[in-house]
C-alpha cells in the first residue's frame, strides 16, 4: 500500500509548500510546522505543486526586473551627470561618474550572470574601464577632455 504523504496532508501545507520554494531549509521548515526533513524532502521532489512554483518564479523575476530597472536609472543619472560635468569642465567629477557607470555595469552583469564573482571585482572592473576608455577615446568630446586632464595633472608637482 503506498504511503500517505504527511506534509500534502498537513493542515499547513500551502505556507509548507511557499516555504520550500522560497528556499528556506528543511531544517527550519521542519522545526517550525513539526514535521520531517524526509517527509520535506520527499514532498519536495513528488509533490510540490507546479502553480506555486511558477508563481514564486513569477514574483522572483518582477523583483529582478525591478532592481534591473533601478540599476538602469542609477546609469541614467550617472551618464547625465558626467556629461553635466563635462560641460563645465569639471573633468574630476566626469571621471568619478564614468567610474560609477563601471561599478554599475559590473552590478548589471553579476545579475544577469554575465559575469560571476568568481571572476574577481578588480579584473572585471579593469575590463570594464578599458572598455569605457575605449569609448572614450572615439568620442571627440570626451577624448579632449582626457587629453586635458592629462595635461593638467602631468604638469603638477606633489608638494
Amino acid at each position: 500500500m503506498a504511503r500517505t504523504c504527511t506534509i500534502c496532508n498537513n493542515e499547513n501545507s500551502n505556507e509548507i509548500n511557499h516555504a520550500i520554494v522560497r528556499g528556506t531549509t528543511f531544517r527550519i521548515i521542519a522545526n517550525q510546522f513539526s514535521v520531517s526533513k524526509a517527509a520535506l524532502q520527499r514532498h519536495s521532489k513528488n509533490h510540490l505543486p507546479s502553480h506555486i512554483v511558477k508563481s514564486e518564479k513569477a514574483k522572483e523575476l518582477k523583483e529582478a526586473d525591478s532592481i534591473i530597472d533601478s540599476i538602469f536609472r542609477l546609469e541614467a543619472s550617472s551618464i547625465r551627470i558626467q556629461e553635466q560635468a563635462e560641460e563645465q569642465n569639471d573633468l574630476k567629477s566626469a571621471l568619478m561618474a564614468i567610474r560609477e557607470q563601471a561599478r554599475l555595469i559590473e552590478l548589471r552583469a553579476r545579475l544577469l550572470g554575465e559575469i560571476t564573482a568568481q571572476e574577481g571585482s578588480r579584473m572585471t572592473i579593469n575590463r570594464i574601464e578599458k572598455m569605457d576608455v575605449k569609448a572614450l577615446l572615439l568620442d571627440p568630446n570626451s577624448r579632449a577632455a582626457i587629453e586635458l586632464l592629462a595635461s593638467k595633472t602631468g604638469g603638477r608637482k606633489n608638494k
